[in-house]
């Protein structure tokens, strides 16, 4: 069609299309070259996770105001519902765009009944597959994290041929994870909640297939799925990140093992020593929060440090501050059970480290709760 021929309605708004995308194309190319870099972030949700999906985008943005992001959410049959949920979360430097990984996987995935986690949680595997050419590096986070600080260093992580960046597991000194999955123990287990990915690696590499190879060729071995494949396949060549970047729960508990008094032993003590000075300082200055535990923010039962910021989070974007306790299975019913037993014939003398955490983590979060209530 030449310059001054007439248009119909549908030809005019074609026109307009392909337009506005080589616009957005060479705006794109011109942001790369003046050093104006894109943050790529990665969730792998199902349909049940996106309002905490969305909670943990409001905290990134709140604290990155000024930074550009590019959301993507890698899931399937995502609703127009929770599409819209998400997209009213962004602000003017953000966006979202979502992904569908091809249903055709899923029946190489192992999932044990009664697991917590969907399917989804493998998605991570195709995460080079499924973003631009040109971005070289992606943050994945699960969506029970909730962001404390600027991302901006931990963007700034320099790779070089690690496949990726992660920080220890909370329980990373327990031995039974490198015996299943035959590895040393020099060579660490990490927590796949937050993973730095270096994609010009995994492309190059075909890590995708990696994985799912060992996936199809050890499902016995992956007890942990996903996290205990990422671990089996990279070990020795992931990149130690500053405990800071993945808080997890467990963290939040070593002031009371440097605090210990007398013989007073811990059951969740799998942290070397070596590490605890880094974390108690860490936990002065969290960038990411985890709550890997039973019990989320959005269960009435959960009372960890940072749970309440959440919270203020939740009511900020969705307007709920009602938080419903979590459902319970038949054998969680009877745990409560014999741990009320437990009080009322006063173990809990005896076992006090088991339920609590320090008060200096809540005097923390509660400066944080300040400094909310400021900007609301």
């Amino acid at each position: 069609m030449k310059f001054g021929d007439k248009r119909t309605l549908e030809e005019e708004k074609e026109c307009l299309y392909y337009y506005f995308k080589t616009c957005l194309r060479e705006i794109c190319k011109n942001s790369f070259a003046s050093g104006i870099m894109m943050n790529h972030i990665v969730f792998c949700v199902d349909n049940g996770w996106i309002k905490q999906c969305g909670v943990t985008i409001k905290s990134i943005l709140f604290y990155n105001p000024s930074s550009e992001f590019t959301f993507h959410v890698l899931g399937k049959e995502i609703t127009a519902e929770n599409k819209s949920l998400l997209q009213k979360v962004l602000n003017e430097n953000s966006r979202v765009e979502f992904h569908t990984v091809p249903a055709g996987y899923d029946t190489r995935f192992v999932l044990r009944e009664g697991s917590r986690l969907s399917i989804e949680t493998y998605y991570r595997f195709f995460v080079a597959e499924l973003l631009p050419d040109d971005a070289s590096k992606a943050l994945y986070m699960d969506a029970d994290i909730l962001c404390t600080d600027k991302l901006d260093a931990l963007f700034e992580t320099d790779l070089s041929e690690c496949p990726c960046g992660m920080v220890l597991d909370q329980t990373y000194a327990d031995i039974q994870f490198y015996n299943r999955l035959d590895y040393d123990f020099t060579e660490r287990y990490y927590n796949a909640g937050v993973i730095l990915i270096n994609l010009d690696y995994w492309r190059k590499n075909g890590v995708a297939q990696q994985l799912l190879d060992y996936i199809g060729n050890n499902p016995d071995k992956c007890l942990l799925y996903d996290q205990d494949a990422i671990n089996a396949v990279f070990h020795g060549k992931i990149k130690s990140l500053d405990f800071k970047y993945n808080l997890q729960t467990g963290f939040f508990r070593v002031p009371l093992w440097a605090n210990r008094q007398g013989a007073i032993g811990f059951d969740d003590e799998k942290i070397e020593k070596k590490y605890w000075k880094d974390i108690h300082e860490d936990l002065k200055h969290p960038v990411l929060v985890h709550f890997c535990i039973h019990y989320k923010p959005w269960h009435k039962e959960c009372n960890v440090p940072f749970a309440e910021l959440w919270r203020k989070f939740y009511a900020m974007q969705y307007g709920i501050k009602r938080i419903k306790p979590r459902p319970k299975t038949f054998k969680e019913k009877i745990k409560m059970i014999v741990l009320k037993t437990a009080v009322k014939i006063k173990m809990k003398k005896v076992m006090p480290h088991i339920l609590s955490y320090p008060d200096s983590c809540y005097e923390l979060e509660k400066e944080y709760l300040e400094k909310l209530a400021v900007h609301q």
